[in-house]
């Protein structure tokens, strides 16, 4: 079996019903969106998950107590923008609460093939 054939097979995150789920929470987040009081201001960061390379070993999981997975995904419910292509690569922004930064930082920390990084807004940006 080759690496690629592989990937897809292991890669729980390559399939129709993850993707349906992945369009259920933003959905969700759009309806619940409304509801959310604009003069409030939220703390915390946008983290940049570049997947498909990653290797699922369990390092990331296990320093951030379960909050990311196997696969170093935080949890779904803190995404709202997924690229994958069919290459098995993509990229993922997750909005991370000021609470728990901390533990995004553990992942960064650890995941040694530097696929986790903080988004820095480009220069020129308002």
């Amino acid at each position: 079996m080759s690496w690629k054939e592989w990937s897809e097979k292991a890669d729980p995150y390559n399939s129709e019903t993850f993707m349906e789920l992945f369009r259920e929470q933003l959905a969700y987040k759009k309806r619940e969106t409304d509801k959310i009081e604009q003069d409030v201001q939220y703390r915390g960061k946008i983290l940049v998950i570049e997947y498909g390379l990653n290797i699922p070993d369990g390092a990331v999981e296990v320093e951030t107590g379960g909050i990311f997975d196997e696969f170093d995904f935080p949890p779904i419910d803190t995404w709202f923008y997924n690229g994958y292509y069919e290459s098995g690569e993509g990229v993922l922004f997750a909005w991370i609460p000021a609470r728990f930064v901390e533990y995004a930082d553990r992942a960064i920390d650890v995941q040694f093939l530097d696929v986790l990084h903080w988004f820095k807004k480009p220069s020129g940006w308002v």
